[in-house]
């Protein structure tokens, strides 16, 4: 018999042990905090859908080949997510994200919108009118579809045009044929590299150019027939005149933006107050709108069929109420123009009233999910927009909020019940009430202020007294009055009521023009970074959309976030997109411009984008800038800059030039300025558009234009010179 000699196995050091200990527990927490989403895992699809959405329209180029791929990865992730493996909540939202970026792309081809490339000078234009919304007193936004331009051939005009028009014109209808004289230019890119570009907004309205009128239209041929959206079109603007006849001035300009959504008459320190003291959002016909409009026509319609017992005990007068208050919110958003935060609201309104018919939780994020799915796979351009995000966040957050708190409520029902005097039983209601409205306002404003910060870079300190102080007056006088006048405008018996809204007007108007004259009521906030938003986000999304401790990971993501908001490099030179001003930082950090008053638009838009709160003057006086009559000089950096403003001959840019290393001209230098190190002129801008500058090192910088950040898509025009749009003939 043979033996083996084995000597006994050396136990584990008792670190080991317990980096493998620690490792279990974390792998059974990370385990128990997965298990604990079962039921959750479809609320991330809108998120997932959105992501992909939006790394389409990231892209550089657009994308061909990759989407077989996708469709492929797709169905690949159906097929695994059919198996219900252990991986099927990531393969669900792999699935998701594929489709929203497919959603993009077929979006895309959907469309075919035609760009002018180059400005046309004075041409004739011929076209059918689609749209018509007033631009204060004095002019009209003009929206024309099958357009033709005389002189210029089919192949590079537009079908689509918006033109700025002057009043009084010949009355005009949509629907009617009309000729006039105009300038036409290609839609305008960003004003910043990475800014908002409103070409891919137009373009994806079919708007293929922009312009004003030149002299008044001439009527060609009215319209003929019945088009549904020509008769809601003439309703809006029969409805607005009668609110500006029983509410002539500011309020009823004000009134007619709450009803129909019309904002043109609104004026603009109306406009401004309701901006700084942080009440813009009652502008906007959403959710508060929405529900107040609905909601009353439910309880309305409930009372009503309540009077009557028989009714009562032996209809379904609940359906009836219900049916009813969701014919009240197709109307209302037919009415209203039908924005992103419309269509959010009046698809939760819908939902709620189905879940009430059905006996379900009427305000749940199951409801928000549905409408957000549908919204980005009808339009998923719209997850760019400010509106979008600022709404489906703030609804996010308040129902999260709502079900965290029901929730506890539950854990506290079962205690004792007190008997208390009614009057201590209305002080408490009406302290909840306060209290609930305050909580609603904080939540609301916390989670749409982010995009609002990314986007508009104001942030209103007096926002949540603001809120406090006009949310009720809405609530209670403005909504409910211009329901009754709504209700009562077929008998011409709105006026009343309409004035009863003006009264609650005049009173949120008050309370916005004071706030926004208190000290330190408003300031500019610098856009953050991308990442930096990107975790604020997601981190805000896990706090609202996840269960258990796993929130954790939320909140440091938004701590990460918050320490990134400082980071990322500011550009030392930025040149207007058609060199008409440069704006350099100054030693102070601060961005200094030449003293002429060119420009306002980008250059506001600009100093906002730093945080920085100066007017347009303020920023003019600032010292950085010796300017001559044709030429401006400024050191950057230790860098010798050189802006040439005007046109003048070869020899004098020549002496203008001198030494210095760059050289930015409003004008061509064709091949002047050689022995500057950088030279950007009329051309570079016409190509590229506006310029960012970096100054990196001792001798280096790193230049970004818009075009870079634009990258070649559909919605980018690419210039061609304006004499290759004309017919040979042509005037």
């Amino acid at each position: 018999m043979e033996f083996e000699l084995a000597w006994p196995a050396a136990p584990p050091p008792a670190d080991a042990q317990r980096a493998a200990g620690l490792g279990a527990a974390l792998r059974r927490a990370v385990a128990a905090a997965l298990d604990a989403q079962r039921s959750n895992w479809t609320l991330w699809i809108p998120v997932a859908l959105a992501a992909g959405a939006a790394f389409y329209f990231a892209l550089p180029a657009e994308p061909y080949g990759v989407l077989a791929l996708l469709a492929a990865g797709l169905a690949v992730a159906t097929a695994i997510q059919i198996r219900r493996g252990a991986l099927a909540p990531v393969w669900l939202l792999a699935a998701a994200c594929a489709v929203g970026f497919v959603a993009a792309k077929g979006r895309t081809l959907s469309l075919d919108t035609p760009m002018l490339a180059a400005p046309t000078g004075e041409v004739e234009l011929t076209g059918r009118i689609i749209g018509l919304a007033p631009l204060g007193e004095r002019s009209l936004r003009v929206r024309l579809d099958d357009v033709t331009l005389d002189g210029i051939p089919e192949r590079a005009s537009p079908r689509r045009v918006e033109i700025r028009m002057a009043v009084p014109a010949p009355p005009l209808r949509r629907g009617a044929t009309i000729a006039v004289d105009a300038l036409l230019y290609p839609p305008a890119g960003p004003v910043f590299p990475g800014g908002y570009d409103h070409a891919r907004t137009l373009w994806f309205d079919g708007i293929g150019a922009t312009g004003r009128a030149i002299g008044r239209p001439r009527i060609i041929a009215m319209p003929a027939g019945f088009v549904l959206a020509d008769w809601i079109d003439d309703c809006r603007d029969a409805i607005g005149a009668r609110i500006r006849a029983a509410l002539p001035g500011p309020i009823g300009a004000f009134a007619e933006a709450q009803i129909i959504g019309e904002r043109g008459h609104l004026s603009r320190d109306i406009n401004e107050a309701l901006q700084l003291s942080g009440l813009a959002h009652i502008l906007s016909i959403s959710g508060l709108h929405m529900a107040l409009v609905a909601g009353g026509v439910f309880l309305l319609l409930r009372a009503l069929f309540a009077l009557s017992a028989r009714l009562a005990l032996t209809r379904p007068v609940k359906v009836w109420a219900a049916i009813g208050a969701l014919l009240a919110a197709i109307v209302y958003l037919a009415l209203s123009g039908g924005g992103v935060a419309t269509w959010r609201s009046a698809i939760m309104i819908a939902m709620l009233f189905a879940a009430v018919l059905a006996e379900r939780p009427a305000l749940s994020l199951h409801n928000l999910v549905a409408a957000a799915t549908l919204l980005i796979l009808l339009a998923p351009e719209s997850v760019l927009s400010a509106s979008f995000q600022m709404s489906f966040l703030a609804v996010m957050g308040l129902i999260a909020a709502h079900e965290a708190w029901a929730g506890w409520r539950t854990g506290q029902d079962g205690g004792p019940v007190h008997q208390r005097h009614w009057t201590w039983t209305i002080l408490r209601w009406l302290g909840r009430a306060a209290l609930v409205m305050l909580a609603t306002t904080l939540i609301a404003s916390l989670c749409s202020g982010l995009p609002a910060v990314y986007h508009f870079n104001r942030l209103s300190a007096y926002g949540l007294l603001a809120n406090a102080l006009a949310l009720p007056v809405v609530s209670l006088i403005v909504m409910p009055a211009a329901l009754v006048a709504m209700i009562a405008m077929p008998f011409g018996l709105e006026v009343l009521p309409l004035q009863l809204m003006g009264a609650g007007l005049e009173a949120v108007v008050m309370i916005a023009r004071t706030v926004a004259d208190l000290p330190g009521a408003h300031a500019a906030i610098a856009s953050p970074p991308l990442l930096s938003m990107l975790m604020l986000t997601a981190g805000l999304m896990v706090l609202c959309l996840w269960r258990g401790w796993g929130r954790m990971v939320g909140v440091l993501a938004i701590a990460g976030g918050l320490a990134l908001t400082g980071t990322g490099s500011k550009p030392d030179i930025i040149v207007e997109r058609r060199g008409a001003t440069v704006a350099i930082r100054a030693e102070t950090g601060h961005l200094a411009l030449p003293a002429q008053r060119k420009a306002r638009f980008s250059v506001e838009k600009w100093l906002l984008r730093e945080g920085d709160a100066a007017s347009f003057a303020a920023a003019l006086k600032r010292p950085g800038w010796q300017c001559g009559e044709t030429a401006c000089r400024a050191v950057v950096k230790g860098r010798q800059l050189v802006f040439l403003r005007h046109d003048t001959a070869a020899g004098a840019v020549a002496r203008l030039c001198g030494h210095a290393e760059i050289v930015i001209a409003a004008v061509p230098l064709r091949g002047a300025c050689r022995r500057a190190r950088l030279r950007i002129d009329r051309f570079d801008l016409w190509r590229k558009g506006a310029h960012a500058i970096h100054l990196e090192g001792k001798d280096d910088w790193r230049v970004v234009t818009v075009r870079d950040a634009q990258g070649r898509r559909p919605w980018v025009v690419q210039p061609v010179p304006r004499a290759s749009l004309r017919s040979p003939g042509s005037r």
